[in-house]
């Protein structure tokens, strides 16, 4: 019913924080959309009363681990050039 799902902080603070979800839903999930938003708040709701699950903070830490070391990082010379020319007639 769900095609795809993402979730992300939108806004934080010293006292809250604003968490997005967002979901592509297929044809049926759309007919059934108030079972879905209902999933998803008890999957919100179990992770507030139980916790992160233990082997999804590792998976988190993995995927960190590997984006760090796997990632190709751009020469500051490049983000100039990108700048001026991005700027220069405003």
């Amino acid at each position: 019913m769900i095609s795809s799902v993402g979730a992300s902080l939108s806004e934080q603070t010293s006292d809250f924080q604003i968490m997005s979800v967002g979901t592509e839903l297929t044809p049926a999930g759309l007919d059934k959309r108030d079972e879905v938003i209902e999933a998803i708040f008890a999957y919100i709701n179990m992770v507030n009363a139980k916790g992160i699950p233990q082997y999804l903070l590792q998976e988190a830490q993995i995927l960190s681990e590997v984006y760090y070391y796997t990632h190709t990082y751009t020469q500051t010379h490049t983000y100039i050039y990108i700048y001026i020319h991005t700027y220069r007639h405003t």
